[in-house]
């Protein structure tokens, strides 16, 4: 964690990489739904979008494959009980994979389902796995009863963001707010968001932030993307 990260760590309980907390922050209106989904939630807290809004009560769905990294964050929230950790992936369809160990082994953070040959996954991915188990995002919402219209959505999987996405039917489920994660070929990504009704707010470090032009909420989004 570098003097900046700390910075914000220490004022504001802001773990994310590139400040995706405070901008998302700048987007909440009065009625902002105080829930957040975050898919590659790792041990949840390093690089953590959802870590600041569990600290200020926000009802939390913590998605994370990994093993070990989910060990850490069940661990880390065991005492909270608006927080729920589930040890499973997320994808287009249900189905057991591999799940490839990135470089940095029983850290987690580099660990992917994706396949994709692209000089990232050439310099983080290795081929030591663990099969895990993979369910839609929809039927895991739906399976913990989750609102359709919640707050925010936070998507960090190394390159298999795309198929947590349509693993979600946008017209149903209308997070607020969703944060993606980008390397290579988004195109198709972008697309789907765009077609959705979702407009591109802002980037923050390799990550994009969009913002719902129909949320089931009224009078949102905010003026400045309306």
């Amino acid at each position: 964690m570098n003097l900046k990260n700390w910075l914000r760590y220490r004022v504001f309980a802001d773990t994310t990489q590139h400040g995706e907390f405070g901008v998302v922050r700048r987007l909440l209106r009065a009625g902002f739904p105080r829930t957040v989904v975050d898919v590659g939630a790792n041990d949840g807290f390093g690089a953590s979008n959802s870590y600041p809004f569990i600290m200020r009560g926000w009802r939390a769905l913590l998605i994370e494959p990994h093993p070990e990294a989910f060990k850490r964050a069940r661990l880390l929230h065991a005492s909270r009980p608006h927080v729920t950790c589930l040890n499973v992936a997320c994808a287009e369809r249900r189905d057991e994979r591999p799940l490839f160990y990135g470089t940095d082994g029983d850290e987690g953070t580099l660990a992917t389902l994706s396949r994709e040959d692209n000089p990232h996954t050439r310099s983080s991915r290795t081929n030591r796995s663990v099969t895990v188990r993979v369910e839609t995002l929809a039927d895991l919402l739906r399976a913990h009863q989750w609102e359709a219209d919640f707050g925010l959505l936070s998507i960090d999987t190394e390159g298999l963001d795309l198929q947590v996405l349509q693993g979600l039917d946008l017209t149903v489920w209308r997070p607020r707010v969703i944060i993606t994660e980008d390397y290579y070929s988004n195109e198709e990504k972008f697309a789907l968001l765009k077609r959705r009704d979702y407009v591109l707010h802002s980037h923050a470090g390799s990550n994009t932030i969009w913002v719902s032009r129909r949320p089931l909420g009224a009078h949102w989004p905010p003026r400045a993307i309306a």
